[in-house]
């Protein structure tokens, strides 16, 4: 059950790659959720490493996301300057990364405190860090703090997005990226839903992307395929439906206010295992199934489709997928239809292989769809 949301930074692989370069040091198993939260602390530990400007109670998500909306997201640089311990909860402690002062981020964290004041926040005291791990066991917290600072040197670190999530379990709720992106985006054109799709629908080409950057063309490989980031693909060109869906909700988050949901769905046949995975978007009282991937003459279904409910739409998906499937023979016609499996799931790591990708799908809501 979600009692809070709370703003955080999302550091980009490259800035987090700087973290986990002291952190692959700990051989511990590590844990960043407070204690006195009633919940499994290991599987509710979802979050990536980040810093924290606000959090509120869920009551309040939908006012803070209008408030947020209105602020400009500035592209900070901080410096992490030391590894330090402080008091938890529940006779706790944590390791932490510590932030050095920063007149920018104090200003922006200023702005989030004035949405739904909280003396907890309070700019005049917050000090910023980010959390290594909390553990009751004190003089094991204190070996982990010997072993990062046996190599520390401080490190800057860059950041230009900030995620809203739900708090605990974590589920995003929506991103919010610096008015760089934006600007970019603009530069290109893609500046309306149709501007976008037929951008999709005509820049991009069928292939993957290895853990090495190497481009293929065909099926992937899922032990050395490796989920593209959206900026990365808009400079590939080339991509399987996993890196398409990625840049459909990087744009739609970033140049737009609209709901979004993707879904994943495949045949489980031991074999290919056949599958394509969309974003729907929900506009007024209608939800679109978004869909420019696929433009050859073997596809019928490209376009943005209009429905009346996400059932309705999950429905059709599923079925279009059926007749797809049958139509280039990548599934029999005496096909078991209790082996298709449909999933919603949330924004998966980058550069994650097909294995990994798949995992996170699994652990993902299954939803169960009669034809």
């Amino acid at each position: 059950m979600h009692n809070r949301v709370t703003l955080i930074s999302t550091f980009d692989d490259n800035n987090l790659e700087k973290i986990n370069f002291y952190i692959k040091r700990l051989n511990e198993k590590l844990c960043k959720v407070p204690f006195g939260k009633n919940i499994n602390r290991e599987i509710a530990d979802t979050l990536p490493y980040h810093f924290t400007l606000s959090a509120w109670n869920i009551e309040e998500e939908e006012n803070v996301l209008k408030r947020l909306s209105k602020i400009k997201f500035p592209k900070l640089k901080i410096l992490v300057n030391n590894v330090e311990i402080m008091n938890g909860k529940e006779n706790s402690y944590v390791l932490y990364f510590s932030i050095e002062e920063n007149e920018k981020l104090k200003l922006f964290q200023e702005q989030i405190y004035q949405i739904l004041p909280s003396e907890r926040y309070n700019p005049k005291t917050f000090k910023f860090y980010i959390t290594i791990h909390i553990d009751k066991d004190y003089n094991k917290i204190v070996t982990m703090k010997k072993q990062i600072l046996q190599i520390f040197k401080p490190f800057e670190l860059e950041v230009d997005t900030f995620s809203l999530y739900e708090i605990y379990p974590a589920k995003i709720v929506k991103q919010f990226s610096s008015k760089t992106d934006k600007d970019y985006l603009k530069k290109i054109g893609l500046t309306t839903i149709n501007k976008f799709f037929a951008y999709c629908q005509n820049e991009f080409q069928y292939g993957w992307i290895d853990q090495s950057g190497n481009k293929h063309s065909g099926v992937n490989d899922a032990k050395t395929y490796s989920l593209q980031a959206p900026l990365e693909l808009l400079k590939n060109h080339l991509g399987i439906c996993w890196d398409m869906t990625e840049l459909y909700r990087y744009w739609f988050n970033l140049m737009t206010n609209l709901k979004i949901e993707t879904y994943y769905i495949f045949y489980d046949d031991n074999k290919g295992c056949p599958s394509h995975s969309i974003l729907v978007f929900y506009n007024y009282d209608k939800v679109y199934w978004f869909e420019p991937m696929f433009t050859d003459n073997n596809c019928y279904y490209s376009g943005i489709h209009e429905y009346n409910n996400i059932s309705e739409l999950l429905n059709d998906f599923k079925n279009i997928f059926i007749k797809y499937s049958l139509q280039n023979k990548t599934i029999n016609s005496n096909y078991d239809i209790n082996k298709f499996y449909l999933y919603k799931y949330m924004k998966p790591k980058y550069h994650i292989n097909g294995y990994e990708m798949r995992q996170h799908i699994d652990n993902s809501a299954l939803i169960n769809r009669n034809i």
